[in-house]
């Protein structure tokens, strides 16, 4: 069984405990307004052009079969939409200003990669299968996961909670930690800043929670879109016997991808300051909820 890969981040401190290998599978059904790694929006392999690394050269609109890369009255233009990922264009990029985003491994290779930081795990690090949703490539994961546990590594899931339950089920058992996402509160507005509700999301969180897993809730903290539900978020948290929330601050860091994929690059939303995230927090600690 192969994945559709699209980075492999080493030394991670943020996803998880300890020091830890992140591996980030394509596809996601959600469309967060704030998304920071919207490469891995789509499920198949796409062209990205980091456009100050161009030198002009036109080596790829010469190569090209299907029209992609164009000079138009002296402004170079990509047509996104045409691309089939068939890796001509970078081969014959020399200052590599195009790359192809997604990469095919086996649930061997990704392990192979993972353990190649082993040293740096100690007792409490491992790996961390992130994305995009890394639950709707249920039978890569399991088999990933499985193999990492045959061999004793910490394994954590990043998930949106946004897949059929029949997914989380395939992994429950080779799971260690789920670091399950909450956004929103409320369905409609999860609908209006995500495109779709959260009926599924919350469904298969109380589901997890029941089945006994390990669950770490994340909370990125948007100004003037969830600051205004983390009461009503702790609440719900509270009643499904959860110990532990993340609550982190919106960055736009990811912004600057979208164009290098041919996205419109959403507008940029404001973050809390220090003071006001400690302030957050103190609502979950407040229901005893452990508050990162």
């Amino acid at each position: 069984m192969k994945g559709m890969i699209f980075d492999i981040q080493r030394f991670s401190v943020h996803d998880g405990p300890g020091i830890r290998v992140n591996i980030f599978l394509k596809g996601c059904r959600l469309r967060c307004r704030w998304c920071h790694n919207p490469e891995g929006l789509r499920p198949e392999r796409q062209l990205l052009f980091h456009e100050e690394a161009c030198i002009g050269c036109n080596q790829c609109t010469l190569i090209c079969p299907y029209g992609v890369h164009a000079e138009e009255d002296g402004v170079r233009r990509i047509y996104f939409e045409r691309c089939r990922a068939c890796g001509k264009c970078v081969a014959e990029c020399p200052p590599q200003a195009l790359k192809l985003v997604g990469m095919l491994m086996s649930a061997a290779e990704v392990c192979a990669e993972a353990e190649k930081e082993n040293a740096f795990f100690g007792t409490e690090g491992g790996i961390t299968f992130s994305g995009g949703e890394p639950m709707l490539q249920p039978e890569f994961l399991r088999e990933a996961l499985g193999l990492l546990k045959e061999k004793r590594y910490h394994t954590a899931v990043e998930t949106s909670g946004m897949a059929p339950w029949e997914n989380f089920q395939q992994v429950i058992g080779f799971t260690d930690l789920f670091l399950y996402d909450y956004k929103l509160f409320d369905s409609k507005r999860h609908k209006e800043y995500t495109g779709k509700g959260n009926e599924m999301i919350r469904t298969n969180l109380r589901r997890l929670k029941q089945a006994g897993a390990e669950i770490r809730i994340r909370i990125p903290v948007i100004k003037d879109v969830n600051d205004r539900e983390l009461e009503l978020i702790a609440q719900d948290i509270e009643a499904l016997g959860i110990k532990c929330v993340e609550v982190f601050p919106y960055h736009k860091i990811g912004i600057s991808k979208y164009c290098q994929i041919g996205y419109e690059p959403p507008e940029p939303f404001k973050a809390p300051g220090r003071e006001e995230l400690e302030k957050y927090r103190e609502l979950f600690r407040e229901k005893g909820i452990q508050a990162l």
